[in-house]
């Protein structure tokens, strides 16, 4: 089994081209701003996934997935505040998206700290 077979993982690219697509319509002062912290958050999320996957102990590979789960709450801050300031209307399919992407990395986080 690769990182790549795991549905969380494929999951966290989805949101990426995603939220890429949306934060193209923010304010051009913004898009060094919030729209590339925005972009970057889901990137670690998945990255995280990956790197935990390939750990030896159930110590690292926790921590790397807890990793991707604070990455996932960081999404969610910058999609609440992009909704906010008016920059991304609509927001909640996003944050639909994050809440299904913590439950996803819930599982595997709560059975390693078994």
């Amino acid at each position: 089994m690769r990182f790549e077979d795991l549905e969380v993982w494929q999951e966290a690219p989805r949101l990426v081209l995603a939220i890429c697509g949306a934060t193209q319509q923010f304010p051009r002062e913004e898009r060094l701003g919030l729209a590339q912290q925005l972009r970057r958050a889901p990137v670690s999320v998945a990255a995280n996934i990956a790197a935990g996957f390939k750990r030896r102990t159930v110590k690292e590979k926790a921590q790397f997935y807890g990793i991707g789960q604070g990455s996932m709450e960081e999404v969610r801050y910058h999609l609440m505040l992009a909704e906010h300031l008016g920059y991304l209307p609509g927001a909640e399919p996003f944050l639909a998206d994050v809440d299904r992407g913590q439950r996803m990395l819930h599982a595997p986080v709560s059975s390693l700290e078994r």
